[in-house]
């Protein structure tokens, strides 16, 4: 039967021309005797005409070849991807083997990827196919422009297919584009799945399924078309020897890309059979609590149970962030302990400790570990006082201080007292972590006078005084006796007196004092001639040695000063009166002074 549309002789039975694809119409045969003969002769013809072209769709796609080399390539990278990091830290030999495999593995998929989307692209080819064989599998390979030439790659193809069908098979079944689309996508996100490990291997597993169901998609399709060719068992017999997977298998590439996968599976098979060494950790010592200053050691004991010597990686981490990493060489079954020291960067506080084992640095749950590292021993002292600071000589201070362990661990502490710079006494002081106490030191003083206490950089003042009330009448000092004059004090107040003559030029040289007690009157004689000024100060608790009053004490001075010139041959008597009882019709103005303000005794 010969094509309508190109001439070219077909089988008597055949629905479609093998050369151009154009629908056949089939003539019954007019009688058995005239059919034989044709169906010979046509049959002899076609097994010697029968040629596939570009572009004929009257071929077989072989997914018997495509599909199994394409799970086998797919298997071995899954395994090793999977495998090897699996034993990356115990056999990093074997897991570096696998991870070669895995990736050859996944060159070869690519390889029959790439050959099977030569192969759709043939089927159509100069029958108003948008690119080329060639083109559509090469520009596959052109980073970032591919990420375009997928859909052209894949979904176009199955939209260019079956407008084909439906210019030239109508009733053909079509592929379905969805599927074409689905894998153009995965192929352009790609890149994002190459975060983690995981996601790899998802990757892999979704896209071969994707694959394989697209290669069956179109070869069914195709083998549908081409099967349609004759339903003679003869003529279909010859067919077939043309189509099978004789034309494939026998093609060179193909020959060399099943003894690639053939050496791939010999290369992952000989990857356990390599001596190796076989790594483990046996113990991890990290101590619970560390005080700082002090060495904190983290002591691994890493084993090598394997046959042959080789390396292996130690990485700690600190609160996830990596400290440091030892490449530790072991023989065969052997062990070594691998220490780490911390240095004091790592302040108090509370840590993570986590392991990563092999070049990887994969970080194993099973050793995580927490520990901390301690605050010294450190005092601090407060309510630092002295009480009372003003005392009298037959009288004790006593001297105190808050004493407060703030560091996490137990410490001891000196306090010695310090009398003006001379160390009276010390105290040891114990306090556990957080504990604090009150110290407390007597000191009775030997003699008055104005003294600085000082306990470990706190300071305070001691006055001792020595209370003595003087008897009525005594002269503290006397600058001013030799001549012939008198000075008369009379006191009728309830509290001593002290009265101060001083230079009027210079108040606080002090030329005459006299204590005069309460309810009591005194004279100096024998005063000299001269002008004076004259203060008073009157109070409680006399000190002889600071020789002021403790107690109370009030400061004055009077405004007017004594001048004190009598003729040659008399004598001039001048007083002073306190505590008057009675009308008064001179009293004298004095004003209120403040205690560095009046003269020195």
């Amino acid at each position: 039967m010969f094509c309508p549309q190109c001439g070219v002789e077909n089988l008597n039975k055949a629905r479609y021309c093998f050369k151009c694809g154009a629908f056949i119409q089939q003539v019954a045969p007019e009688s058995a005797a005239d059919q034989e003969p044709v169906l010979k002769e046509s049959s002899a013809k076609i097994k010697k005409k029968y040629v596939f072209e570009p572009g004929s769709i009257n071929r077989k796609l072989d997914k018997n070849f495509f599909l199994p080399v394409l799970l086998i390539a797919y298997l071995l990278a899954l395994i090793g991807f999977v495998y090897g990091r699996s034993v990356s830290v115990s056999d990093p030999v074997l897991s570096g083997a696998l991870y070669i495999v895995a990736f050859l593995a996944l060159l070869y998929a690519v390889f029959i990827i790439s050959l099977f989307v030569y192969r759709m692209w043939t089927l159509i080819e100069g029958q108003g196919a948008r690119t080329t064989p060639g083109k559509a599998v090469g520009f596959l390979f052109i980073p970032f422009f591919n990420l375009y030439w997928v859909f052209q790659a894949f979904w176009g193809f199955a939209k260019d297919y079956n407008q084909y069908l439906q210019n030239e098979s109508p009733e053909a079944p079509q592929l379905q584009e969805n599927i074409f689309l689905a894998v153009s996508i995965m192929l352009a996100v790609s890149p994002l799945f190459f975060f983690t490990f995981e996601l790899v291997i998802a990757y892999l597993v979704i896209s071969f399924f994707m694959f394989a169901y697209m290669a069956a998609s179109v070869a069914s399709s195709v083998n549908m078309l081409a099967g349609s060719l004759s339903e003679d068992p003869e003529a279909a017999e010859a067919v077939d020897n043309q189509l099978s997977v004789k034309t494939f298998t026998g093609e060179p590439v193909l020959i060399c890309a099943t003894l690639a996968a053939l050496l791939l599976i010999g290369a992952f098979t000989t990857s356990f059979l390599l001596p190796r060494g076989q790594y483990g950790i046996n113990e991890v010592s990290l101590p619970d609590q560390a005080v700082y200053g002090e060495d904190v050691i983290i002591a691994i004991d890493a084993a090598n149970t394997g046959n042959a010597e080789g390396f292996f990686d130690l990485t700690i981490y600190i609160d996830d962030q990596e400290i440091e990493t030892r490449n530790v060489s072991l023989e065969a079954n052997s062990n070594q302990i691998v220490n780490f020291k911390l240095d004091d960067e790592f302040v108090p506080g509370s840590y993570n400790f986590r392991l990563g084992l092999g070049s990887a640095k994969d970080i194993y749950e099973e050793y995580d570990a927490n520990f901390r590292i301690l605050k010294p021993a450190e005092f601090t002292l407060s309510n630092f006082k002295v009480e009372p600071w003003q005392i009298d000589i037959v009288q004790a201070a006593s001297v105190v201080v808050d004493v407060a362990n703030v560091g996490e661990v137990e410490g001891n502490y000196s306090l010695p007292l310090k009398i003006d710079g001379v160390v009276i006494d010390e105290v040891n002081v114990n306090l556990g972590g957080g504990e604090r106490t009150k110290v407390h030191f007597d000191y009775e003083p030997e003699e008055p006078g104005l003294f600085s206490v000082a306990l470990n950089g706190f300071n305070e003042t001691l006055e001792v005084f020595q209370i003595e009330r003087p008897s009525n009448g005594t002269v503290f000092t006397n600058e001013i006796s030799g001549g012939v004059n008198q000075f008369y004090v009379e006191n009728n107040l309830n509290r001593d007196v002290v009265v101060v003559l001083a230079n009027p030029d210079a108040p606080l040289t002090t030329l005459l004092a006299v204590y005069v007690h309460a309810d009591s009157s005194t004279t100096i004689r024998r005063i000299r001639n001269g002008e004076y000024a004259m203060f008073y100060c009157h109070g409680e608790d006399w000190d002889s040695h600071s020789k002021r009053f403790t107690r109370n004490p009030d400061h004055n001075k009077f405004e007017e000063t004594q001048r004190i010139y009598p003729p040659s041959s008399q004598y001039y008597r001048f007083w002073v009166k306190f505590g008057v009882v009675g009308e008064v019709s001179d009293v004298p103005t004095t004003r209120k002074l403040d205690s560095a303000s009046f003269p020195d005794i």
